[in-house]
């Protein structure tokens, strides 16, 4: 957030992660989901349980499946990525999942 006051605290030996923001598995879950998305190969639902120890809400999963009847994800296997269209609305995608 303040890049001048974290370079300050790292030089002088202090804890850079000092004021850091700790998040809920689910809160993780969809920043993770989302951050994912935003690789073209996406993301891999079940390692990403997996890792998180998670599972993913009934309405997150609803989303999904509607954003992907709608053709703005592609789901294979347990990847999910965005499709050319979803790119364009990646944004409005993200809110819409989380």
């Amino acid at each position: 957030k303040n890049l001048p006051k974290y370079i300050e605290t790292v030089e002088n030996g202090g804890d850079p992660k000092e004021g850091s923001e700790e998040l809920l598995p689910e809160k993780h879950l969809g920043e993770r989901l989302m951050t994912g998305l935003r690789l073209s190969r996406g993301v891999n639902l079940s390692e990403l349980v997996q890792d998180l120890g998670v599972e993913i809400s009934g309405s997150q999963h609803e989303k999904i499946c509607r954003l992907v009847d709608s053709g703005h994800l592609i789901l294979k296997d347990s990847w999910v990525r965005l499709t050319e269209k979803g790119v364009l609305l990646s944004d409005e995608i993200f809110q819409n999942i989380l």
